[in-house]
């Protein structure tokens, strides 16, 4: 079953690489293989990467997108992992999941339980200026 993304004008969307961009009317794109996807609201830059969840997710999104080069991404995920849950506790589960999707190598999956980890970093942040 084909994939069915709506794009607004000038919205953007990476599919296998390609940077695709909608130039005028809102448009309906059919993506018939299996390749990787990320609308553009989903994609973390390099400078956007500013927290230790979010570098977490950069990490996973450059699995997802650039599997050439996986056992670098690798290597770069364990060391943040493991600091996400040292300085998270409340994480480790969400780490785990994260962790089993990873092995699965369903990067699409584990980026979505990154996006969680992102907020519970965001929430722990806010309790901790509040104080």
């Amino acid at each position: 079953m084909p994939l069915r993304i709506s794009l607004g004008p000038g919205e953007r969307l990476v599919v296998g690489g390609a940077v695709i961009r909608c130039a005028g009317a809102p448009a309906q794109i059919l993506i018939e293989n299996k390749v990787p996807v990320l609308r553009e609201k989903d994609i973390i830059p390099p400078e956007g990467a500013d927290t230790l969840a979010k570098r977490l997710y950069f990490v996973i999104q450059l699995m997802y997108m650039d599997a050439d080069n996986l056992a670098d991404h690798y290597a770069a995920y364990w060391p943040l992992a493991y600091e996400v849950e040292r300085i998270l506790p409340d994480a480790a589960s969400l780490i785990a999941q994260i962790n089993r999707k990873l092995f699965e190598q369903d990067f699409y999956k584990a980026l979505r339980l990154a996006k969680k980890l992102i907020q519970l970093e965001k929430q722990a942040s806010e309790r901790l200026a509040s104080r």
